[in-house]
């Protein structure tokens, strides 16, 4: 609820006052004679700029969040391969929203692995930033 607040006598000019909402102080209203507003509460705070690229250890950080998921595919993979072992990479792009897209297996591709890791990526999301990369290959060893 937005509520005016008076100051104390002798702290601030009468024409000053402070808007409060649940204890916080939401801005200063300086009214003229009239009672006219001559300022407005201060201005937002600017948004932090957006990094131009991501960095290696941007996307192996974003990766690392999604750990769980990996382990899922590769023990589903082993599940049906007891014996499976190996590398295989995937290659995809991450937008300058931090999407996923365009993603596929490039080499060591296992039907069955590739595909559960595809889903996965699909639904990853790395950190916003201007300028799209070119696509990135990284290795998955089981």
């Amino acid at each position: 609820m937005l509520t005016r607040k008076q100051p104390s006598p002798g702290v601030f000019p009468r024409s000053l006052r402070l808007w409060h909402a649940g204890g916080r102080t939401l801005g200063l209203l300086l009214l003229g004679m009239a009672g006219t507003a001559l300022a407005q509460e201060p201005a937002p705070a600017k948004p932090a700029a957006l990094p131009e690229r991501l960095t290696s250890a941007d996307i192996m950080s974003s990766v690392k969040l999604h750990k769980p998921e990996i382990v899922s595919c590769v023990n589903a993979q082993k599940a049906r391969e007891p014996e499976a072992k190996g590398k295989l990479v995937m290659r995809w792009s991450i937008q300058p929203d931090g999407k996923t897209a365009e993603i596929s297996c490039v080499s060591g591709c296992s039907p069955q692995l590739a595909g559960c890791l595809t889903e996965q990526i699909q639904t990853w999301t790395f950190p916003a930033h201007q300028v799209q990369g070119a696509p990135i290959d990284f290795p998955f060893t089981f």
